[in-house]
Formats: C-alpha cells, structure tokens, sequence
C-alpha cells in the first residue's frame, strides 16, 4: 500500500498517510479538520546496468571504429581481388 503525503490549506500542516489505491484520497487535515490536498512528488528514477553513462561507451567505440576500419580494409581487398580475378577471365576468353 502506497503513502501519499497531504497537505493542509487553513493549518498548512503536512502529513502522511497509508491507504489502498482504490479508497477515496482523505479530503480532511488530521490536526484542524480543514481542508487537505493530496501532494504529488516525482518518483525517483534508477537507471541499473550498462550504458547509461558516457564512460560505459568509451572504449567501446574505439574498438568499434578499429574494427569497423578492418572491416572496411578486408571488404575492399575482397573487391580488388574479385576485379583480378575478373580480368584474368577477360584475357583468357580474349586469347582464345
């Protein structure tokens, strides 16, 4: 059961109380019997795990941009070969 904090408009007086989520919000100050409103607080928020800072990507992209430029070297050496290998075909089928 969640604690929902009030607050009083004649006393100005805070408190806490502890209800259901389907009882009715309490519309009256526990100290002066004026009336109270339900005050609404941002919930905090926890990030857990990996990447959610800038040091937990760090040494990844260098290692990513090396393997990237591998990558990138590997498939152009691939290409060279395979033109080659293409011409080589070209001045065969021209010498015959």
């Amino acid at each position: 059961m969640p604690i929902y904090e009030y607050k009083c408009k004649k006393c100005d007086k805070t408190f806490d109380l502890l209800h259901d989520l389907n009882e009715p919000s309490v519309q009256v100050c526990l100290y002066c019997q004026g009336e109270a409103i339900r005050i609404f607080q941002a919930n905090p928020i926890v990030f857990k795990g990996s990447g959610f800072y800038k040091t937990d990507y760090k040494g990844k992209t260098n290692k990513m941009a090396k393997t990237d430029k591998k990558r990138v070297a590997s498939k152009e050496e691939n290409e060279k070969k395979a033109t080659k290998g293409k011409k080589k075909n070209k001045a065969a089928n021209q010498e015959k």
